[in-house]
């Protein structure tokens, strides 16, 4: 529900993710240990998080400026994930929605079309 527990969500669902990315047993354990570390590197470096956020900055504010006026003041949190998300449904709730950066760059009209529509 806030996008500040993301990173308590995935530690207390590790087990979850690492059995639908990754082969069974200690190897794939290991293997997930070592991606999501390497990611962490990456992601925590001035090139991984700064880049992301900085690709998306200006659509992003153009995307929820538009969502506001239409959605008559209603509050929308809107979380862009780093790749698909093939693990949970990204509809979201009246209040929160996701999309992968793909598909914010790809499908923003029908995104904003979508998003628009959501109860609230």
């Amino acid at each position: 529900e806030h996008p500040g527990n993301d990173v308590k969500t995935f530690h207390n669902e590790q087990d979850a993710y690492c059995k639908s990315l990754f082969a069974a047993g200690d190897e794939g354990v290991r293997d997930f240990q070592n991606t999501h570390e390497a990611f962490k590197v990456w992601w925590d470096s001035f090139a991984g998080r700064f880049s992301v956020e900085r690709s998306i900055d200006e659509k992003r504010d153009k995307l929820y400026e538009k969502l506001s006026a239409a959605t008559e003041g209603n509050a929308l949190n809107i979380g862009i994930i780093y790749d698909d998300c093939r693990l949970a449904d990204t509809d979201g709730a009246a209040s929160y929605a996701v999309a992968s950066i793909r598909d914010f760059y790809v499908n923003e009209k029908e995104l904003a079309a979508k998003w628009q529509k959501r109860p609230g």
